[in-house]
């Protein structure tokens, strides 16, 4: 079994950390209750002055007006989003599974202070797409539905 995240952030401008495009944060997932650094996503380039502009051979757009160079939260202009992913099949149970998901800036809940005076931004988004799948014995993506219970919006139960 293999979880599968697409994780972006957007916005900026309109609070004093300038998230959630240009700054740092994780997103963590625990399986059963445990989770740790391989069930973690990090945006390492966030907030960097170049960190999209060293990335021009790898897909980046460069040139473009504005802020292009600097290194943003999982995306950066014109390139590809790859999808981050971890084989999870060794904290799998027989019986009922247990996902949660939670996202931490500086290790805490985001809790944004607006920016004094006008702001020509946009309020901070962080995008998140994640997909489980179910492979066979043979490596192929099993076909057979498996029941997901989406207990609230940060836990999910599956058999």
């Amino acid at each position: 079994v293999v979880l599968s995240a697409l994780i972006t952030g957007h916005g900026w401008g309109v609070d004093e950390e300038n998230c959630a495009e240009f700054c740092e944060h994780s997103h963590h997932f625990a399986i059963n209750g445990m989770g740790g650094p391989l069930l973690t996503k990090l945006h390492p380039t966030a907030g960097n002055e170049d960190g999209c502009k060293t990335q021009v051979l790898e897909g980046v757009v460069p040139n473009q007006y504005g802020t292009w160079p600097f290194g943003r939260a999982g995306w950066c202009p014109g390139q590809q989003v790859n999808w981050w992913e971890v084989d999870v099949t060794h904290w799998l149970q027989s019986e009922t599974n247990t996902i949660t998901y939670k996202a931490l800036f500086n290790g805490t809940d985001y809790d944004p202070e607006p920016i004094q005076g006008d702001s020509l931004g946009f309020p901070a988004e962080i995008h998140v797409a994640a997909v489980l799948t179910f492979y066979t014995d043979d490596g192929s993506a099993r076909k057979q539905p498996v029941n997901l219970l989406l207990e609230d919006s940060r836990r999910l139960v599956f058999p």
